[in-house]
């Protein structure tokens, strides 16, 4: 079962600081923020763990999880128009 939650678009990561969630890891675990039409205007704080390209200029899936509480996600996120969606693991 999966609860899916729709980013405000404009209010993600920019592409480099969605990329850099993934591959620097010197300090541990990097977050993103995201800010979610479900969730008013706090951002919330995600670990990505994986990246794929979608197939589309600027468009990936991602997995990871919430930060904090650990709950698994997975999602679509176009770093161009910085929108898409997370769909919660529960």
């Amino acid at each position: 079962m999966t609860n899916r939650f729709n980013i405000v678009p404009g209010r993600g990561p920019n592409k480099f600081d969605f990329m850099m969630a993934l591959f620097d890891r010197a300090k541990g675990s990097r977050t993103v923020e995201f800010v979610l039409k479900e969730c008013g205007k706090n951002p919330v704080s995600v670990v990505i763990t994986r990246i794929e390209w979608e197939g589309g200029h600027e468009k990936w899936l991602f997995k990871g999880w919430f930060h904090p509480g650990g709950t698994m996600v997975e999602g679509y996120y176009d770093t161009q128009g910085r929108c898409g969606f997370i769909d919660q693991i529960v």
